[in-house]
């Protein structure tokens, strides 16, 4: 994974984040202290993750415009991770602070292992001096 390596990142564009007053959902996966947890639903083209952080309302973020959500995750006791796909290589890393209730960060992410696996099938001696940098 490559980290950094666009100018646009379509998070902003593509992803809401809303306070929403509604009922508890049924839990999904609880936070390492077991005060919080969320819940993930959909994936393509669009994914919800609803939080819920022992508060009177419930916070939603959604994402569109999505090939996939992968790895949504508890960082600890309030940190969320979430790596929203926007297409086959691209993806951004996002960490959510569910008690401030804000983004803390967010980097694109490119996987490079597509265009690895095409360098070492390009060459029948990975490694040997048969392609030369210019």
């Amino acid at each position: 994974m490559v980290h950094g390596a666009a100018t646009i990142d379509p998070w902003r564009k593509n992803t809401a984040i809303a306070r929403v007053h509604a009922e508890k959902p049924t839990p999904g996966e609880f936070s390492p202290n077991k005060g919080y947890f969320f819940v993930v639903e959909g994936g393509n083209p669009s994914a919800r993750i609803t939080i819920y952080a022992e508060k009177d309302h419930l916070v939603q973020i959604t994402f569109s415009e999505l090939i996939g959500l992968s790895d949504v995750r508890w960082i600890n006791e309030k940190l969320l991770f979430m790596r929203p796909w926007w297409g086959r290589i691209a993806a951004t890393d996002i960490i959510y602070d569910v008690e401030r209730e804000r983004v803390l960060y967010a980097e694109f992410v490119i996987d490079g292992s597509i265009a690895r696996r095409q360098f070492l099938e390009s060459c029948p001696h990975a490694g040997c001096e048969c392609i030369k940098k210019p």
